[in-house]
């Protein structure tokens, strides 16, 4: 992250989303409760979640200070 506020945001996002990413992953392996899943969640809100993610990571490229 950098020194102001947008670094931060999108460091929050790309957690947010790593986690969303990994859980049915994980439930896949064995591990975890059923909700790990997500079946609740329609395919297409997920992609959107991740393309939220890919346009806070493009701001983040651009407010970096290099």
């Amino acid at each position: 992250t950098n020194r102001n506020i947008v670094g931060w945001w999108s460091f929050g996002v790309a957690i947010t989303v790593l986690i969303i990413g990994l859980l049915p992953i994980i439930h896949n392996f064995g591990m975890g409760p059923a909700w790990f899943e997500f079946k609740w969640l329609s395919r297409n809100v997920y992609n959107i979640i991740f393309i939220v993610e890919g346009f806070f990571l493009m701001v983040a490229t651009f407010a970096m200070e290099l």
